[in-house]
């Protein structure tokens, strides 16, 4: 506004200077004059009319405000919106340095619409700025003419019969619209004849809409007989137009399983029991007994330092099975199967073997990709229903394709698998990611920790679970582990796999753990490494008591009936979910005998006195392989309620061997002796006797001193 009030100040000042200069110019007589315009309305145009006086030149037009007037360089004015503005009209002669101006004021009006009386032809607006019909005035009414005779139609219209249309209706534009009436069935006809369905105006009960109609049947029902899980029912149908009736079956949907329930809460040494029963009916499917050491006792896990601790920062340990390839044993992935086993056994954990090759999850075709993975969600979901925590196993073992000795060999398919799962099951805190089974051959641990690097990240966009990094040598180089660990990640453990009968040495898990390393046993047995032979139980005790005694959880080979020993099932048994010592294999019974007990904290095979004694008896050496002469020892008990910086310790000999107060050996001479170790709280000992031969130790063993 300022600015338009400013330009209209300037162009008057323009024209005031101007004109006084002309009139001083020797009285002449040249001049521009505009001549005046009526009021115009918006929307409408108007073509200026300029008279120029002895000038020769373009007059040059501008608006004072656009946002009412607009003016072209013709002259034309174009009405824009309602007020008043001012139109310039100039002509400037350069070469006489003069200025011929003229101004006029356009004043544009609102365009009204007129709402004209179908009785007297004036406007009815009352805004409008002509004539008002004044019919009617009590009882103003917007008129609407019928278009045969002109007259008001509107219902609510009290004119003169010459006033007001009596006959004509239209439809499409009458009153009558805003009172139709729902579609109204013809009377007095039965189910299959027709008539005429009408809609009416409910004022005046003209007739708006028609339309032929038939009646068709149209049915209530009524239970004549509940169904049940086991019997059907029956229901009657009857037509409320004509009483026809007919009757159906309602078949019976038979049981269906609903939620497990529990019924008897387990405690830390006596078994609960759960149950399913029918959703409809109280039909038990199964009932069943449960140990509370998993994932609904524990909730989400972590790691801290070298333990597995629960959702209150407490160390817990699993103990569980793994299956077999389930490329090939996919049937033991039931309910029946897993929950006899947590019944009978009372682990807390199980291990799906998906292998990566040996027609399997990378090699094999897209049938068999499709059919693995439906069947390890299957397990995860059945093992989750059921309490356990769950491995979810990338099980390349090379056995066949010596490229599957190397993770690195199915990286991207590992990206994609694991990308996959932890973003499905990122909201189920009780699955764990074993990304590597059991590098080998020619495989570093540099390549695994490249693997590692790569799948790792992958893992966590999605989820902070538990992963499980394998090592080389089958999963059994923890040495190349401590030297040069993975970092940056947390909630890593390192897995180791032993099968006893082959491996007697629990050096590099005593070592690892000792040290603050987190180590998972994610598979072991007490036969051979080839996964069949006898059961050492000499060593397997051994190893039992070293996991124990630092609480590492461990998952056993396998669920199958495959050929070898290390299968829990007999071989090419039918039944496998029939768990009874009758038709297990030797490691079946006992690994059910073993985890049962210790489910309910009781133990198999030692007293209390023996576990005491144990404290002080088993003494085990590790030899550090770059080290020749290099001797550690420590204590392995199947209760780790110390170490070995509980002792004291001393040489019989020490020209052939000292040992520091932190039980490392030194040797210096060849020749036998023995290593005292006395417990400086119970004042226990502990003798272990060596031979020693060019620097290296040839035999050993431990004995108890009341």
């Amino acid at each position: 506004m300022r600015k338009n009030i400013l330009y209209v100040f300037l162009m008057l000042v323009s024209i005031i200077l101007f004109g006084c200069q002309m009139g001083g110019n020797n009285g002449s007589t040249s001049s521009l004059d505009l001549e005046e315009i009526s009021p115009i309305k918006v929307g409408e145009t108007v073509q200026l009319t300029v008279n120029l006086i002895s000038l020769d030149g373009t007059v040059i037009y501008e608006s004072s405000n656009e946002d009412i007037i607009v003016v072209d360089e013709n002259g034309v004015v174009t009405a824009i919106s309602s007020g008043k503005a001012t139109i310039f009209a100039t002509i400037e002669l350069k070469d006489l340095n003069k200025i011929y101006s003229d101004a006029i004021e356009i004043e544009v009006l609102e365009v009204h619409e007129h709402d004209i009386c179908a009785n007297c032809g004036k406007c009815y607006d009352e805004e409008c700025p002509g004539e008002i019909c004044t019919c009617n005035e009590d009882n103003f009414h917007e008129h609407i003419a019928c278009p045969e005779c002109g007259l008001c139609t509107s219902l609510e219209c009290d004119g003169k019969d010459n006033e007001k249309c009596l006959g004509h209706k239209d439809v499409d534009s009458h009153v009558c619209e805003e009172f139709k009436s729902d579609w109204i069935l013809p009377e007095n006809i039965t189910c299959g004849q027709t008539g005429t369905k009408v809609i009416i105006c409910t004022k005046c009960n003209d007739v708006l809409q028609e339309q032929t109609y038939k009646l068709q049947h149209d049915y209530e029902t009524e239970v004549v007989q509940e169904k049940t899980c086991e019997q059907n029912g029956k229901i009657k149908y009857t037509c409320i137009y004509c009483d026809k009736t007919y009757t159906e079956t309602d078949y019976s949907n038979g049981h269906v399983e609903g939620e497990i329930e529990i019924i008897d809460p387990a405690t830390e040494n006596t078994l609960g029991t759960k149950r399913i029963s029918c959703m409809y009916c109280d039909k038990v499917f199964k009932e069943f007994n449960y140990v509370d050491n998993a994932y609904h006792k524990n909730g989400k896990l972590s790691v801290n330092g070298p333990d597995l601790v629960n959702q209150y920062g407490e160390k817990v340990q699993l103990y569980g099975l793994s299956t077999h390839g389930i490329q090939w044993f996919s049937k033991v992935v039931n309910f029946d199967t897993i929950c006899e086993i947590q019944e009978n056994f009372g682990n807390n954990i199980i291990r799906f073997a998906l292998y990566t090759d040996e027609d399997g999850y990378c090699d094999g075709s897209d049938a068999t990709k499709k059919k693995m993975l439906e069947t390890i969600q299957k397990g995860i979901e059945i093992a989750t229903d059921l309490g356990l925590y769950v491995i979810v196993d990338w099980h390349m073992v090379g056995a066949e394709n010596v490229l599957d000795k190397n993770p690195l060999t199915y990286l991207e398919e590992a990206k994609e698998f694991f990308a996959y799962m932890s973003e499905y099951y990122k909201d189920q805190d009780n699955i764990i990611y074993e990304i590597m089974n059991e590098p080998n051959g020619s495989t570093t641990w540099d390549d695994c920790k490249k693997y590692a690097n790569e799948i790792i990240p992958i893992i966590r966009k999605n989820t902070d679970a538990v992963v499980l990094v394998g090592n080389p040598k089958w999963t059994a180089d923890l040495t190349s582990v401590m030297k040069s660990p993975l970092t940056g990640y947390s909630n890593i453990m390192y897995t180791y796999h032993f099968y006893a009968a082959d491996h007697s040495n629990t050096s590099q898990v005593v070592k690892a753990y000792d040290s603050g390393f987190p180590v998972f046993i994610s598979e072991f047995g007490f036969m051979e490494s080839s996964g069949d032979g006898s059961i050492s139980e000499t060593n397997g005790n051994k190893w039992k008591q070293v996991l124990d005694s630092r609480n590492i959880s461990y998952v056993a080979w396998n669920i199958s009936n495959s050929k070898g020993s290390a299968s829990i099932f007999k071989y090419n048994t039918s039944n496998l979910s029939d768990v009874s010592d009758s038709n297990l294999k030797e490691w079946g019974v006992y690994l059910k005998n073993w985890y049962r007990a210790k489910s309910l904290n009781k133990d198999v095979e030692n007293n209390e006195e023996n576990n005491e004694e144990n404290l002080i008896a088993e003494i085990e050496l590790i030899i550090d392989s770059e080290q020749t002469g290099y001797l550690q020892c420590f204590i392995v008990s199947s209760n780790h309620s110390s170490s070995r910086l509980d002792y004291d310790w001393s040489s019989t000999n020490e020209g052939i061997l000292t040992i520091s107060s932190y039980s490392t050996i030194t040797v210096l001479g060849d020749g036998t002796c023995s290593i005292i170790c006395k417990n400086k709280t119970t004042g226990k000992i502990g003798i272990l006797d060596v031979e020693i031969k060019n620097k290296q130790l040839v035999n050993y063993s431990s004995r108890y001193v009341e």
